[in-house]
């Protein structure tokens, strides 16, 4: 019993730390191009301010340890969690990418490719995550929702730069 609590503990605390890499991630090589970019970049009039953007990301990083951490505990789940996994690392390293792109190398093109990537693998870990359990597939729905909302201003962007 103990040993099994130590274990789920383990694998919530490494979910969420891992789910929290992009925003590590995107402090160090993304935020400090940030004012910058926003300084030099015409916006669209439904595009939030950087301070609420980054507020909903921490919101969806937490979702998505949580997602993350609801599927590593279905032990009796281990086939269906091997197909998910490679889905949801894609996502996870398509959304690093996104921060880079558009800060770092100010490509509203290549942002607006990753963007719709991100896109097709979230939906993909969704529908892989619904197999392993409902509470890790609902939990993601927001980050679609969100990616969705990023690539409407990435398109903006676009038409406004």
């Amino acid at each position: 019993m103990e040993n099994s609590r130590l274990m789920i503990g383990t694998k919530l605390l490494s979910s969420m730390l891992i789910c929290q890499i992009p925003a590590f991630f995107g402090a160090v090589f993304a935020i400090p191009h940030r004012a910058a970019w926003y300084a030099e970049t015409n916006t669209p009039f439904f595009m939030p301010p950087a301070w609420a953007l980054s507020s909903i990301w921490v919101v969806i990083y937490i979702m998505m340890g949580l997602s993350l951490f609801f599927v590593l505990v279905q032990n009796h789940k281990s086939k269906e969690i091997s197909h998910a996994m490679p889905y949801f690392i894609a996502q996870f390293v398509l959304n690093m990418m996104v921060a880079l792109s558009l800060f770092v190398a100010g490509s509203l093109g290549a942002s607006l490719i990753i963007l719709i990537l991100l896109l097709v693998f979230i939906a993909l870990t969704i529908y892989k995550f619904s197999k392993i359990s409902e509470i890790a597939e609902l939990l993601l729905v927001p980050y679609l929702i969100v990616i969705i909302y990023e690539i409407m201003i990435n398109i903006a962007l676009i038409f406004l730069n």
